[in-house]
């Protein structure tokens, strides 16, 4: 009996929580942050899309000069101009999120050229400040034909 008691007065108990104003506001401000992560995510893909597209112009770059020139040095020197040699803070003016680690040239005729580019996770390294973590290492390849006799 008291158990019926207890079970019809139960819903008096919560009339008072019926109001569900500011309902909308909680909910958005819960899932804000996973929005704001997502786009920071989206805003990172877009950048590592647009590194690998710079650092292939940048060794198809230097293969053109390379089969013209047959000069190794400034196929090195084209190369660097586009992806940059330094560390993400090694100049305040120029902030780069990648570098050319190497380049190498193999053949005579027709020949490869390879590429090494480091990457940064330029976005991310604000919340990791450890610079090292947050970097990958791709070959970039080019062949051709020396244009020279």
């Amino acid at each position: 009996m008291r158990l019926l008691k207890r079970l019809k007065a139960a819903p008096q108990r919560f009339q008072g929580l019926k109001d569900d104003r500011g309902v909308e506001t909680i909910e958005f401000l819960m899932m804000l942050p996973f929005y704001v992560i997502l786009f920071f995510i989206f805003l990172q893909v877009i950048t590592l899309g647009l590194q690998f597209f710079v650092s292939q112009h940048a060794v198809n770059e230097a293969a053109k000069v390379y089969a013209v020139t047959g000069d190794l040095n400034q196929a090195r020197e084209m190369a660097a101009r586009i992806v940059g040699t330094g560390y993400p803070d090694e100049d305040e003016h120029r902030r780069s999120l990648m570098r050319m680690e190497s380049l190498n040239i193999s053949g005579d005729d027709s020949f490869t050229v390879t590429m090494r580019v480091r990457y940064w996770l330029g976005l991310m390294r604000f919340l990791i400040h450890d610079n090292d973590r947050l970097t990958y290492t791709v070959d970039h390849r080019a062949e051709g034909k020396a244009l020279l006799p």
